[in-house]
C-alpha cells in the first residue's frame, strides 16, 4: 500500500507569475500554505515527483525550491507560534489528481 508522507515545501521565486503558478500548483496538491512561501501536507510519492518536475518547468535559474519528507505535525504545534489548531492539521480528504 502506497502511503502519503508530511511533506514540507519552502520557495523563493522572484517572478510574480512563476511564484503564483507554483503557490495554485501547491494548493491544487492539497498542501497548506504556513507562511507566504511554506507549505506543508501530505503527498503520495508519485505527487511528489509531478511536483518536481513541474517545479523545475517553471523555475528559473535564479529561484530556489525544496521539498523535504517527514514527520513534524507533533513539532510544528509544540514548537510554533502564532498558529491556531486548525492551521496545523493534515488534510486527510484529499485525492490523487
Amino acid at each position: 500500500m502506497v502511503t502519503r508522507s508530511q511533506t514540507l515545501v519552502a520557495y523563493d521565486i522572484s517572478n510574480n507569475k512563476v511564484s503564483r503558478k507554483t503557490r495554485e500548483l501547491l494548493e491544487r496538491l492539497g498542501l497548506r500554505a504556513l507562511q507566504k512561501s511554506i507549505y506543508w501536507g501530505l503527498l503520495y510519492p508519485a505527487e511528489s515527483r509531478y511536483l518536481l518536475q513541474k517545479v523545475q518547468e517553471l523555475l528559473e535559474k535564479t529561484d530556489k525550491f525544496f521539498l523535504i519528507k517527514g514527520t513534524w505535525e507533533g513539532q510544528l504545534k509544540e514548537h510554533s507560534f502564532g498558529y491556531q489548531e486548525e492551521d496545523l492539521i493534515i488534510d486527510t480528504t484529499h485525492y490523487v489528481l
